[in-house]
């Protein structure tokens, strides 16, 4: 599910598939409750030791967290990028917790794979 949060309102949730539908372009950005979020191993590294995770979600800080990257295929929400923030988030927060995602639309999973792989060389690895 995506949260969705008017400035001056309490949080709403809604259903990823409504907004999907209602969505024109390739991709967008909204809030995701982070324990919808899975990663694909074809292309995603395995998470970081748990110790590591555990320094994370000790000094966690959502300023910091920046914007996570997210493929809608197949009914499930994919992490491209952001999987270890996620994890560490869950940690922190637990998975009702919301993180900004920018979600693109019915991507393959060699086009997630093929975006993971050009960002992944213009962020330092955790």
């Amino acid at each position: 599910m995506v949260m969705t949060v008017p400035s001056n309102q309490p949080a709403a949730i809604t259903p990823i598939s409504e907004l999907i539908e209602q969505q024109e372009k390739y991709a967008f950005l909204d809030h995701v409750r982070i324990g919808d979020v899975v990663a694909d191993p074809t292309y995603q590294r395995e998470l970081p030791e748990r110790q590591r995770l555990e320094v994370m979600a000790k000094t966690w800080d959502d300023r910091l967290a920046g914007v996570v990257l997210l493929s809608y295929r197949d009914g499930q929400l994919y992490a491209i990028d952001g999987q270890s923030r996620v994890a560490a988030k869950i940690m922190a927060r637990g998975p009702d917790a919301v993180l900004p995602a920018m979600f693109y639309i019915d991507l393959t999973v060699e086009q997630e794979a093929k975006l993971f792989d050009e960002i992944r060389p213009r962020q330092r690895v955790l």
